[in-house]
């Protein structure tokens, strides 16, 4: 509870959507813009707020760096 998540290839946000129920923000991406999408679709309004999403791959280099307390990557490997 109340960690900042990054969840890396979200897919069509199960974790996400776990996550933004316990997390403090949540900043999920994937490479396929109709699976970020569906991720989004999916979060119940009042979790909508707590979580960044973004299309890009796990290298992306344009990023901002920042801190995290948890990393999730679950089916993306």
């Amino acid at each position: 509870d109340g960690k900042h998540v990054l969840d890396v290839g979200c897919g069509e946000g199960r974790l996400t959507t776990f996550a933004a129920a316990h997390a403090a923000s949540v900043y999920a991406f994937d490479l396929k813009a109709e699976r970020v999408a569906a991720a989004r679709a999916a979060l119940p309004t009042e979790q909508r707020r707590l979580v960044r999403f973004a299309v890009h791959d796990a290298q992306a280099r344009d990023l901002p760096r920042e801190r995290f307390d948890v990393a999730l990557c679950g089916w993306s490997l």
